[in-house]
């Protein structure tokens, strides 16, 4: 097939022939109608994110994710993904091609693609977060004793209060435990740092009330468990007084 015949009407009776599931075809049909019937291409202006088509199909983000994945592998789909700083800083979006399977546009298109696509980006993210799991690749952090320094540090300066070795320790291990060192974008101690300074509380033991309240508190206590008692003696005194009254002479 070429782009000269690429019209509606032959790509929707298409995907509806495919066999693919119902959200997958739905996420298609979604991107059909923007795209240049000249070349299969949806132009820059017309292109739609993760989130508009989440809003157009009404499935989830991850839905949409993995139904453009299999419009991908099954061939209906070309993406050229930007650079991921550009994508990060400028908001550059995907470039997206629709074609039939096995047609002369995908071949052209995909000729044409530079880079890693999302399915080999998708491919090395699976390797990768394997390899985090792995338990071989997972280090002792709270073991560092720089890392455990420096949590030591950044919650006394965040909360005014001293924290013993014990305390940073375990918030080490409440931050990066379970994480290989491959898994953090920024660096480990980067990482530590800003989760520290953003809730230093959670990390913190629970502050022992001081002396004075504890003992009222317990003196409250005991008043409370005397309290049935004082008030049976009390009402033993009252009937006594009552009857008392009813004896003495007019």
């Amino acid at each position: 097939m070429t782009a000269a015949v690429l019209t509606p009407d032959v790509l929707d009776d298409a995907i509806a022939e495919s066999g693919l599931p119902a959200p997958v075809r739905h996420v298609f049909r979604a991107l059909a109608p923007r795209i240049d019937w000249s070349t299969g291409e949806i132009p820059e202006g017309r292109a739609l994110s993760l989130t508009g088509l989440q809003h157009r199909t009404g499935h989830s983000r991850r839905t949409v994710r993995e139904a453009l994945f299999r419009l991908q592998e099954a061939g209906w789909v070309s993406r050229q993904p930007p650079p991921e700083d550009k994508s990060r800083r400028e908001h550059v979006k995907t470039t997206t091609w629709l074609h039939k399977p096995g047609s002369a546009l995908m071949a052209s298109v995909r000729g044409r693609l530079t880079g890693p696509d999302h399915v080999a980006r998708r491919r090395v993210h699976r390797e990768r977060w394997q390899r985090w799991r792995d338990p071989a690749e997972v280090p002792d952090w709270a073991s560092d004793p720089v890392l455990v320094a420096l949590a030591a540090q950044t919650l006394a300066r965040v909360t005014r209060r001293q924290v013993d070795e014990q305390t940073a320790a375990a918030a080490v291990a409440a931050v990066l435990g379970g994480h290989a060192r491959g898994y953090f974008k920024v660096s480990s101690a980067r990482f530590l740092t800003a989760a520290l300074e953003k809730d230093p509380r959670r990390f913190l033991p629970a502050q022992q009330p001081p002396r004075h309240t504890a003992a009222a508190a317990a003196a409250v206590a005991a008043a409370a468990a005397a309290a049935p008692e004082a008030a049976a003696a009390g009402a033993a005194t009252a009937r006594a007084l009552l009857r008392d009254r009813d004896r003495a002479p007019p």
